[in-house]
């Protein structure tokens, strides 16, 4: 996608700037050739307009999600914003405001379950839908916090 404009710029810490917009239209151009079935990944899909049917969610436990920040070489403040984020279930929230079917994983089991729906559906089944889990982490946040503030929350 780096070769299509979808990036206006970099921030303060190396990360691209993506533009929606063009996002959304490169989208809706691989998914009309791709016959309106595709799997889209990545943390801006809340952000974008692409009537997505379902949406999963992959949740992480915050002192996972920051091991693998730290061996990635992320700034200290780069880890505050994706902890944050993680905490307060940002994806999900947005996610949800479109209305489609959401699921949140974070085991193994649960991704397994999510997948096998979704490969049921796309093979014209009628699978059941998996249980719906909500993965709270605010409380880890506030656990974090509480052993040193080391990222300025």
């Amino acid at each position: 996608m780096h070769g299509h404009g979808l990036f206006s710029g970099t921030d303060s810490s190396g990360a691209k700037i993506v533009v929606i917009k063009s996002l959304d239209k490169r989208l809706a151009s691989e998914m009309k050739l791709a016959g309106g079935v595709a799997i889209v990944v990545g943390h801006l899909v809340p952000e974008l307009h692409i009537g997505q049917k379902i949406t999963v969610v992959t949740r992480s436990d915050l002192q996972a999600l920051e091991r693998r920040m730290r061996a990635r070489r992320y700034g200290r403040e780069k880890i505050r914003e994706n902890l944050i984020s993680e905490a307060v279930d940002y994806c999900g929230i947005n996610s949800a405001k479109k209305g489609v079917e959401q699921y949140q994983v974070e085991s193994a089991a649960e991704k397994d379950a999510v997948t096998g729906y979704i490969l049921g559906l796309a093979s014209g089944r009628k699978p059941k839908r998996p249980k719906s889990i909500e993965h709270r982490k605010l409380g880890q946040l506030v656990h974090m916090i509480d052993k040193g503030n080391r990222y300025g929350f």
